[in-house]
C-alpha cells in the first residue's frame, strides 16, 4: 500500500484553524467506498456502519473545536461525534480524490 495524506481544512465549517487528515484512498478503497455508499439504506444500519468503518480506517489525525470552542485533538473514536453535515462533506471529499477543496492553488 502506498500512503499519501490528504488534509481537509475545517475552517470553512466554523472550526477555525482546525483540520482533519486522512490517508488518500487507493483505487480499490475508492471503489469499495463508492459501492458501500451506493448501497446505503436508512433501513439497514449495517450499511452505514460499513461506510463509517471505511472512513475511519483512513483517519490519521485532526483538530476540532469542543463545546467550549477550545481546540482539541480529534481521535478516531471521536469521528462519530462530528456533525453529520460535516461528515457527509468528508465522504464526498474522499470520494472526489481532490486535495483540500478549500486550499487556494499556488
Amino acid at each position: 500500500m502506498f500512503l499519501s495524506e490528504r488534509t481537509l481544512d475545517l475552517s470553512k465549517y466554523g472550526w477555525k484553524d482546525c483540520s482533519i487528515v486522512f490517508n488518500a484512498l487507493s483505487f480499490e478503497e475508492l471503489t469499495g467506498l463508492q459501492v458501500a455508499k451506493a448501497g446505503w439504506s436508512t433501513e439497514d444500519p449495517k450499511s452505514a456502519e460499513d461506510i463509517f468503518a471505511r472512513i475511519e480506517a483512513q483517519f490519521v489525525r485532526g483538530e476540532a473545536l469542543n463545546e467550549k470552542s477550545e481546540k482539541v485533538e480529534l481521535k478516531k473514536e471521536d469521528l462519530k461525534q462530528i456533525p453529520f453535515d460535516m461528515f457527509v462533506k468528508i465522504i464526498e471529499w474522499l470520494l472526489s480524490g481532490e486535495l483540500d477543496p478549500f486550499l487556494d492553488p499556488a
